[in-house]
């Protein structure tokens, strides 16, 4: 049994990652950007509707898990 606390951090600055979909096999990019303290883990797509990508980071959006990788 893992007893390690893991403390929240916050970003001072962006960060990019670029490779390639798992998947997809098509290029990818992730960036990690700094928002206020404590205001949670939000993904933003770029591929739907301008306004309606914004995602909070919580269990309860999972979907589809078809083909989802865990450690």
């Amino acid at each position: 049994m893992n007893n390690h606390i893991q403390y929240q951090k916050t970003l001072r600055e962006p960060i990019s990652f670029v490779g390639i979909g798992l998947h997809s096999g098509e290029r990818a990019k992730i960036t990690l950007k700094p928002s206020m303290n404590s205001s949670g883990i939000y993904f933003l797509r770029k591929d739907v509707k301008p306004g309606t990508g914004l995602i909070p980071a919580r269990w309860y959006n999972v979907q589809a898990t078809t083909m989802s990788t865990t450690k």
